[in-house]
């Protein structure tokens, strides 16, 4: 039971993990999508 209980808090300890840095790096990858975004425009005008 104990090992189940550090099982499931590695996993949320993942998932915290993961999340925050999704949310720390979207503005990043907003930015560089929205660059991709203009080239492509700008290339097949």
């Amino acid at each position: 039971m104990i090992n189940l209980a550090v099982e499931f808090a590695a996993l949320v300890n993942f998932i915290a993990s993961v999340t925050l840095y999704t949310v720390a790096n979207f503005r990043l990858f907003e930015q560089l999508f929205l660059l991709f975004f203009v080239f492509l425009i700008s290339v097949f005008r």
